[in-house]
């Protein structure tokens, strides 16, 4: 599956961010649709997540369970610029920097970006669960007891299949920070994560996240 996803941020009083993306459409080799269509959501509608800087972290304000608002939130990338900061990382400057920039290369602790990782998508899961729960309470309730045993047990296996690829996955993250030699701000933050896994096939299999970010209207 290959997707790309536009997005548009503002950020207001340094403490609170909008990001707002519109899902495109993707088409399957077959005709059929998939990537993010296949996920059940609206597409060519515009979704937007409004986040809150908290002790120390990036959460969203509302709709803490609703799925479009997770992925949404992990576009964020002042949430990005906060794991550099914070994780051990290998920093050289790049070369060929355009004039009155400076362009530096950070690799991340391999193991401690698998770690954080896992705990990530370990909170997501969570509140997957919790968003289906929220959802039961709609199914009629002689039917309720059935359903919710029927989602526990799909809920488990599939967290227990997360956490076993997780366990046994190699994580590689790079950035690329382009800086204004005169302000000290950000201009432009590209990423490339790379996690390498061996899936429910038992074969081994690599997965590809790059994000471009370019920061604008400093005020």
């Amino acid at each position: 599956m290959e997707d790309a996803v536009n997005f548009t941020g503002k950020l207001k009083d340094h403490h609170q961010l909008a990001i707002q993306t519109t899902l495109p459409s993707s088409t399957g080799n077959n005709g059929e649709t998939d990537g993010v269509q296949a996920a059940g959501t609206h597409l060519n509608t515009a979704y937007k997540a409004e986040l809150q800087w908290n002790d120390g972290s990036w959460n969203l304000k509302s709709n803490k369970t609703d799925v479009n608002n997770l992925g949404i939130a992990r576009l964020n990338p002042l949430d990005q610029l906060e794991e550099i900061r914070a994780q051990k990382k290998t920093i050289n400057v790049e070369s060929g920097a355009a004039r009155g920039t400076k362009v530096l290369r950070i690799e991340l602790d391999p193991k401690e970006s698998a770690q954080r990782l896992q705990a990530k998508l370990a909170d997501e899961m969570e509140a997957v669960k919790a968003g289906w729960e929220e959802q039961l309470l709609k199914v009629k309730a002689e039917r309720r007891p059935k359903v919710k045993l029927e989602l526990e047990q799909a809920w488990s296996e599939g967290r227990d299949q997360l956490m076993t690829m997780l366990n046994q996955a190699d994580a590689r993250v790079v950035y690329h920070l382009t800086i204004n030699r005169n302000s000290g701000l950000p201009i432009r933050l590209s990423s490339e994560t790379e996690l390498t896994y061996i899936n429910a096939s038992g074969s081994h299999e690599t997965e590809v996240l790059r994000t471009d970010s370019r920061f604008e209207q400093f005020r």
